[in-house]
């Protein structure tokens, strides 16, 4: 019964009836068991699936099978076990599970997806940046181990379009999971509306399973679009040599269901990864990484797998045309400040609170909104009101509230944005502006920490960008007491990033042009 309200969808009656036949029999329990925590992750229920999953895997330990290799079975209970442990914050226990998964994966995809899911999970640990060199170069040796080898070697490469010279556009492929409602959209957007057609030529490669509206402006956007959703690696990487592409663009890294493996298969003469993740691919086939002086400065560029492409800004951000206009500093008409955090609740350590709770002791009535998806759960709420309440927060100045689709003017309500460390924010931090609302940064020596450095150096508010606690937060007291300035923050903000590198359309597509055909160019040379 419990399988059967399962395929119809029905999550209540089928995490139900699932729990209540674990009890019973005892030679199907991790089945039942993982069925029921996939039943709970449906109905956002997080903290009961994570509890239901690590009880499967109790059971496949006490029978061994959580040692067998390329156990696909294994596989899944561990991997979902790591995404509910990343909602409710529990990142060790994330880690554990996706680097278990890795190890007794079975298929190609598999093994490297889980690898991948264990380095996203690392970053909001304080791993020192040597560390995490260290484990992203552990995913090329992975990919040595398991015997993938490229399409294009030396002998190759005078056939190609660009060896040869051969006029016309450059072919620019574009492979991503997130060509749908995705918080990259509003980053990757440009590189479709805004390249030149007589420059480029481009290509989507979609991984992902949804199609909704913005896939459809993708697909409008580009020469050509390819649903490469379930194809096996080889096969995709098949299709892009086939289709002759120049450059490849990796705009996901090592996030869910990235095509940073079809890399793996050098099915282009010149690839090249950046936007959506924080970290270098660790992946030799990677032959650079989109990014600015802020995020790598120079000096650090051994840092990177990759050759750096400096660009001004990393990052061309998009505004919406569907939010309202800003207006003054809410605190104005409420009497009191409202700091706000919308980062995934993942990012926001122990020691965030800390310097967020002294800051609420040191404002008067001040309110702090924390806003994200984790929040849907009750059971989640009630937990994280547990950790605020030991640390010392006052629950009664603290808003919990769950990610909805008015998430943007849900800003005009917040007069400061707080951004997490050492896990930053990106989209939510070019949002917070867009909307009016100043932010305050902590940034490290961490590649990944230094995302918000970057968003407000380019913006024109590098002095908001803090390079420690103490500066953090005394910034954030300063402009809480400055309410004069924050008036004029939330009227003159959207003006600014308008007119600043990080919505320069025009900008920022003539330096990836130049430096994609460079970067042909040195390639050619060198192989």
């Amino acid at each position: 019964a419990g399988i059967a309200y399962y395929k119809l969808r029905d999550w209540g009656r089928a995490a139900w009836h699932l729990r209540q036949a674990a009890r019973y029999d005892s030679e199907h329990d991790a089945e039942c068991l993982r069925f029921c925590g996939l039943a709970e992750i449906e109905r956002k229920r997080y903290w009961a699936a994570y509890k239901t999953l690590s009880e499967a895997c109790d059971c496949l330990e006490s029978t061994g099978y959580i040692a067998d290799k390329e156990n696909a079975f294994v596989t899944n209970v561990l991997a979902k076990r790591g995404q509910t442990a990343v909602g409710l914050g529990l990142t060790d226990e994330a880690v554990s599970s996706y680097s278990a998964a890795s190890a007794c994966a079975h298929t190609l995809s598999d093994r490297l997806g889980m690898y991948s899911s264990t380095l996203m999970a690392r970053h909001a640990l304080p791993w020192d940046r040597e560390s995490l060199l260290e484990a992203h170069r552990g995913y090329a040796a992975l990919v040595d181990k398991l015997g993938i080898k490229p399409y294009l070697e030396w002998p190759h490469w005078p056939h190609s379009r660009l060896a040869q010279g051969q006029a016309g556009p450059l072919r620019v492929g574009l492979i991503s999971p997130d060509f749908r409602q995705h918080v990259m959209f509003y980053f990757y957007y440009q590189l479709l509306a805004g390249h030149d057609r007589k420059k480029w030529e481009v290509y989507a490669y979609s991984l992902g399973e949804v199609h909704d509206w913005y896939t459809e402006q993708v697909e409008q956007s580009v020469a050509v679009f390819r649903d490469m959703h379930g194809l096996e690696l080889q096969d995709i990487a098949a299709q892009i040599r086939a289709d002759g592409i120049d450059v490849l663009v990796d705009l996901a890294g090592h996030s869910a269901d990235s095509g940073l493996p079809v890399l793996a298969f050098r099915p282009a003469p010149v690839q090249v990864s950046g936007l959506g993740y924080m970290a270098t691919t660790g992946l030799t086939q990677v032959d650079a990484f989109l990014t600015d002086r802020w995020a790598d400065p120079p000096e650090r560029e051994s840092e990177l797998v990759e050759q750096p492409l400096y660009l001004t800004s990393q990052f061309c951000y998009t505004g919406r045309s569907d939010v309202p206009e800003p207006g003054g500093a809410p605190c104005l008409a409420k009497g009191y400040i409202t700091f706000g955090c919308f980062n995934q609740y993942r990012k926001i350590t122990d020691e965030m609170l800390q310097l967020w709770r002294e800051l609420l002791r040191q404002v008067p009535q001040s309110r702090l909104l924390l806003k994200n998806g984790s929040f849907r759960d009750d059971e989640t709420v009630l937990l994280v009101q547990e950790r605020l309440h030991r640390l010392g927060l006052p629950l009664g100045r603290v808003e919990l509230e769950a990610d909805s689709s008015d998430y943007m003017t849900r800003y005009l309500d917040v007069d400061i944005a707080l951004d997490t460390y050492p896990y930053t924010g990106g989209g939510t931090t070019c949002d917070a502006l867009y909307m009016g609302v100043p932010v305050i940064s902590l940034y490290g020596e961490r590649r990944g920490s230094r995302f918000g450095l970057s968003i407000l150096q380019n913006a024109g508010l590098g002095e908001l960008a803090c390079a420690d606690a103490e500066a953090y937060g005394a910034k954030a007291l300063a402009l809480a007491r400055d309410t004069d300035l924050l008036d004029v923050l939330h009227k003159n903000l959207r003006p600014m990033l308008l007119a600043s590198p990080l919505m320069d359309t025009q900008n920022y597509m003539r330096e990836l042009d130049a430096g994609f055909r460079q970067l042909a160019g040195e390639l050619g040379v060198r192989r």
